[in-house]
């Protein structure tokens, strides 16, 4: 009989230290459910790609390199890192950018980080060993916008774009596709009143810095279709011709 009661006493303990056990794991089961909730979020995707996946992509679409040359009239005061320029000098520099336009529509953009003085384009005929200056032979073949609205080729200085800024985003559209050739400015997307006709083809974007000058190249690209559209109020200047300020085309 005392050992049917011990029995029976150790039963009785036994079944509490498991109401104390199951006690204390609902007290942590809401924090288990918790962790199994945050695990499955952390979980990767079945929809990405594995490591083999992305190795394949890096090699199927590599970075571009760069996709124009420069030629400098001083190279030593010309600061070049990647696409950002820099005129570490006091004296002015022009950059000419290569390869020439010879056909389709053609996008140069830079951003003005500090004081960008002029920009334009040349006939590739004309050689770049010195500064491009307005005046001189083979300045008949060039044409360019200055910083304080103006646009100058052959004769007088011409007022009627907008300035650019420091902070702008200036761009040339140069299309050999439209009949006459166009060159158009743009300044951040906005297109300018005054703007070129009968660009000959073969032509080089340039850019003209002063001492301390600074610009960064952003794009110089093909386009599919012109972005200008020279609407009424719009006016233009022929390539080839001495431009007086009482008389356009």
């Amino acid at each position: 009989a005392k050992a049917a009661v011990k029995r029976s006493l150790y039963a009785e303990t036994e079944v509490d230290k498991l109401k104390v056990v199951e006690t204390e794991l609902n007290k942590i089961k809401p924090l288990q459910t918790m962790l199994q909730s945050k695990l499955r979020k952390i979980q990767p995707s079945s929809s990405l790609p594995d490591i083999a996946q992305l190795k394949t992509v890096a090699q199927v679409k590599p970075l571009e390199p760069k996709n124009y040359t420069t030629q400098l009239s001083k190279p030593e005061a010309i600061q070049v890192d990647d696409d950002l320029f820099t005129n570490i000098s006091g004296d002015s520099c022009t950059i000419l950018f290569d390869p020439p336009i010879k056909s389709g529509i053609a996008w140069f953009e830079v951003l003005n980080v500090k004081m960008l003085w002029q920009i334009g384009i040349v006939d590739e005929d004309v050689k770049m060993v010195r500064d491009i200056k307005f005046g001189d032979k083979g300045s008949e073949k060039i044409a360019c916008f200055q910083r304080l609205g103006k646009l100058h080729h052959y004769g007088d200085w011409i007022e009627g774009n907008s300035k650019f800024d420091d902070g702008d985003r200036v761009a040339l559209e140069l299309d050999l596709t439209s009949n006459p050739s166009t060159l158009t400015l743009f300044i951040n997307n906005k297109e300018q009143k005054y703007y070129i006709i009968s660009v000959p083809e073969n032509a080089k974007f340039w850019c003209l810095l002063l001492g301390g000058e600074q610009i960064k190249v952003l794009k110089y690209e093909q386009l599919q279709t012109a972005k200008s559209q020279h609407k009424e109020g719009s006016v233009q200047w022929e390539f080839g011709t001495i431009w007086r300020k009482d008389k356009h085309t």
